[in-house]
């Protein structure tokens, strides 16, 4: 399909779309038809649960007993909250124990801890709204985390910073029109795991600072549980981890998701398929979210490890209809749709380097940007109740 279509949509579109989901479901009951155990999703659920926890446990006590390198803990931790990520936004969909919510509610707390981000409950609301506005000015989940954003500074610390996306919270909330009340539960009902990382993080570089450029005699007050092995060890097993998931999902999703310049209400034009082998060490810590969130946005009721299954097919399939894989300068066009003639290498390697960039550099960067945060925050609170939201489009 031509760059000529892209604001209108029409037949064709529909036409490639139906195309599209019918392979896909042909595939799902061709898996499940040779894999019988598909049918148990509680219990593979339960297994994907309980798996990713134990190696969780069993790094961080090889890493602690110094058995393990700290480089090989952290990378296997984030590896293993990855797949808890996948379980939370499936259950989301209410794919697993749709008759026993308390099984949902017990596994999004302890996700919810484990990935020490977004509250999960809040995430469902902000997360079904994204598959009624993908790519739109309502879709408030995406846009959050950078989607649309230009880039520059600001998108990069949408990437490396876990709650960036305050930065965002005045500008979405002003152009969707969307009620104050969906900002201020991203707000406080993520305080708890806001809170935990900012103390831990602030007490890491507080400690580096001691120990590598000037001593910090108050930091015996801290007590004995923040000395440095607790505060070290924790960063290593929990907090890096997650950073690193983190900076690399962000990355992932707001560069296989369009937006802008498309038709509301097209699966066709909302994804693109990211795929490259160059990209594979992003890819590992969100469990290859570019290469396979396509698929659930077309057949949303299928579990993550079933879209890994029946990728190839599939994105085999969705090329030939024309969808767009490895467009790589989607992050420098402000993820519009309409593909500027460049040339594709060079595309590829400022999207590797600005990824890199994001993980490598991000550390760093992360105590300063939670003063930026703090002060945004506030200037949000006192000044939102003043201002009304955007009227164009609150329908």
């Amino acid at each position: 399909m031509g760059d000529e279509t892209i604001a209108e949509g029409g037949p064709e579109a529909r036409d490639h779309t139906r195309l599209i989901s019918a392979v896909i479901l042909q595939e799902e009951q061709r898996i499940r038809k040779r894999f019988s155990w598909l049918a148990w999703q509680d219990t593979l659920c339960c297994a994907w649960f309980f798996g990713s926890l134990l190696i969780v446990a069993l790094s961080t006590t090889l890493y602690l007993r110094s058995i393990l390198p700290w480089l090989v803990a952290t990378c296997v931790n984030g590896v293993a909250i990855s797949i808890l990520h996948e379980l939370e936004h499936d259950l989301i969909h209410n794919l697993y124990f749709k008759t026993k919510p308390y099984v949902q509610h017990f596994m999004f707390l302890v996700i919810w801890m484990g990935k020490l981000h977004a509250n999960p409950w809040n995430r469902k609301t902000l997360h079904l709204l994204h598959h009624k506005a993908s790519g739109q000015v309502k879709d408030v989940e995406e846009r959050i985390l950078g989607l649309g954003l230009p880039f520059g500074l600001k998108r990069l610390a949408m990437a490396v910073h876990p709650f960036a996306n305050i930065l965002q919270f005045d500008t979405v909330w002003r152009e969707s029109g969307m009620p104050m009340a969906l900002f201020y539960k991203q707000i406080f009902q993520n305080g708890p795991t806001i809170v935990i990382f900012a103390v831990l993080i602030h007490l890491f570089f507080l400690h580096l600072v001691n120990f590598y450029v000037y001593p910090l005699k108050f930091l015996f007050l801290l007590g004995p549980i923040l000395t440095w092995p607790f505060v070290r060890d924790t960063m290593v097993v929990w907090l890096l981890p997650n950073l690193i998931r983190n900076m690399s999902l962000i990355f992932m999703t707001t560069s296989c998701h369009y937006y802008g310049d498309i038709p509301k209400g097209y699966v066709y034009f909302q994804n693109q398929i990211i795929n490259h082998p160059l990209l594979w060490p992003f890819q590992i810590f969100c469990f290859n979210f570019a290469s396979t969130h396509i698929i659930h946005h077309y057949v949303p009721s299928q579990p993550f490890y079933l879209r890994q299954m029946i990728a190839h097919p599939v994105h085999a399939e969705m090329i030939r209809q024309g969808v767009r894989n490895n467009d790589f300068g989607v992050v420098f066009r402000s993820n519009g749709f309409k593909r500027k003639q460049e040339d594709s290498t060079k595309e590829l390697m400022v999207f590797v380097a600005f990824a890199l960039l994001c993980m490598v550099g991000g550390l760093v960067v992360v105590p300063v940007l939670n003063f930026t945060l703090l002060s945004s925050l506030g200037v949000f609170l006192v000044t939102h109740a003043h201002i009304k939201p955007s009227a164009k489009h609150s329908d």
